[in-house]
């Protein structure tokens, strides 16, 4: 109701306004439409170069998260794979510790039985 009133006010000055006065309104206001019009537009470029940049820096990080997924479970596997190799050199030290000191324990009853 308050726009009504404020729109009456108007429409009550317009008709007492001399022409010139009326036009130079309607000129003035066309102008700040045009104004808000270009603005607006402006704005809406903005905001699509905006949401682009974001979608652009959103798939960087998704790649960067990706490649550094990739890299951990790439280092994982290195570490399983050394882990094992480890595991069988120390089962072959181990054999080898068995052998040399069955080795060993023939070689000195060899030697006691011949002395």
């Amino acid at each position: 109701q308050l726009g009504q009133k404020r729109q009456q006010i108007l429409l009550d000055g317009c008709k007492n306004a001399p022409a010139e006065s009326l036009e130079r309104e309607l000129s003035e206001t066309i102008s700040a439409r045009d104004k808000a019009e270009a603005l607006v537009s402006r704005l809406r470029e903005e905001l699509k170069l905006a949401e682009s940049r974001s979608l652009d820096f959103l798939k960087q990080i998704e790649k960067q998260t990706l490649d550094r997924e990739a890299a951990l479970q790439d280092a994982k596997n290195k570490q399983r794979a050394a882990e094992n190799a480890l595991s069988h050199i120390l089962r072959a030290q181990h054999s080898q510790s068995q052998s040399n000191s069955m080795a060993s324990s023939k070689i000195s009853r060899a030697a006691a039985s011949v002395w």
